[in-house]
């Protein structure tokens, strides 16, 4: 079984409804695109949709997993169950892993190459965060010295309510805005080919600072400013991240 069939699986039953992407996400509450994803077998569908996604479609939850219809007797059925959600688990697992590994390396690089800085030039080095109550979430890295700054922003997260829902933001650019004593310091604008969720659009993102301008003091002095403009609504948003 691999999610390629799960998908086709659900195409081909999603058609013979009548239904359009839009139309089944607007059912199950969800982005069409996430229905897209998953008939192109890039992810299986969520645990907690699969009841309500096999009733709409008009199958168990056995064989919507399974990719195919079956007229075994109850006992194969269970089997099929058991073997299925193991295979459902597995993949989930393997994706969580994939994503650790990148987040391991990705911090001991950073580490390294700050240990080194430190070590061959006597700088001082302070990690930053967001505020633990923000919309937003990321990790950060502070080294300087007496003559120059390096400032480091990446793993950003949008983690509010709305998030994952038929209510979180589309959006196809964003204004990343950098502020230290109130002074903008940096801004990066991001165009995207197409519409995106804003939790995806903010997942790639880094900002990196080198100046021998800013004589850093305190890592209470610096914001970061997050516009963009719904597609949905055409409701323009802006958010001052405070770091601690």
């Amino acid at each position: 079984m691999q999610l390629d069939s799960i998908g086709k699986f659900i195409a081909e039953l999603r058609k013979k409804k009548g239904l359009t992407q839009k139309e089944l996400g607007e059912i199950l509450s969800i982005d069409n695109r996430i229905i897209s994803k998953w008939e192109n077998g890039r992810y299986a569908p969520d645990i907690t949709v699969l009841k309500e996604l096999s009733t709409v479609l008009g199958v168990t939850v056995t064989e919507l997993l399974e990719g195919k219809k079956n007229t075994d007797n109850e006992f194969v059925q269970d089997e099929i169950a058991l073997k299925s959600l193991k295979y459902y688990t597995k993949q989930t697992q393997k994706r969580n892993i994939r994503v650790s590994l990148i987040i391991i390396i990705s911090l001991i690089f950073i580490f390294a190459v700050i240990f080194g800085i430190i070590k061959y030039n006597e700088w001082h080095a302070e990690n930053v965060q967001s505020l633990i109550n923000e919309v937003y979430d990321f990790d950060g890295f502070i080294v300087y010295n007496k003559k120059k700054t390096i400032i480091l922003f990446n793993n950003f997260i949008y983690k509010d309510e709305k998030m994952g829902t038929n209510m979180e933001p589309i959006i196809n650019k964003i204004k990343i805005s950098v502020f230290y004593k109130e002074k903008l310091i940096d801004v990066k604008n991001i165009d995207y080919e197409k519409d995106v969720l804003l939790s995806d659009a903010l997942r790639n993102v880094s900002i990196f600072i080198d100046s021998n301008e800013i004589k850093y003091s305190s890592k209470s002095y610096l914001k970061i400013k997050v516009d963009y403009s719904d597609k949905s609504n055409n409701e323009k948003t802006s958010h001052i991240i405070k770091v601690k």
